[in-house]
């Protein structure tokens, strides 16, 4: 298993290398016992949106990490729990309709210098 720090590393790191773009994340732990961590991305289409979850799944299971669940709403919204990290992978206009950033504004926002 890995550490929360390292997981969220290598999720943010492994969208970036799918293309996926405008990363966030936020820091939930002491707004919700859902998750410590949302990671917010935009894809230009759901088959990117489907890259991207494969890939991640891939890559964490390397390191014997599994989803509790992936929630795919048609491709224009996939949600890959992790449990203590929820991965949201938006289409862009989703992205801006849903805005889980203004919906969790108490939220601190989490910078990650990763390169892609």
């Amino acid at each position: 298993m890995m550490r929360l720090k390292q997981k969220l590393t290598t999720i943010v790191s492994e969208v970036l290398n799918k293309k996926a773009y405008d990363p966030v994340i936020l820091d939930i732990k002491k707004l919700s016992s859902l998750a410590d961590y949302f990671v917010i991305v935009t894809v230009d289409s759901g088959r990117q949106a489907k890259a991207v979850v494969d890939s991640l799944i891939i890559k964490l299971k390397q390191k014997g990490e599994y989803p509790f669940g992936v929630e795919d709403t048609g491709d224009t919204w996939v949600v890959v729990d992790y449990n203590d990290i929820i991965v949201h992978i938006f289409q862009k206009k989703e992205r801006e309709y849903y805005n889980l950033e203004k919906l969790w504004i108490e939220a601190k926002k989490i910078h990650m210098d990763i390169k892609e």
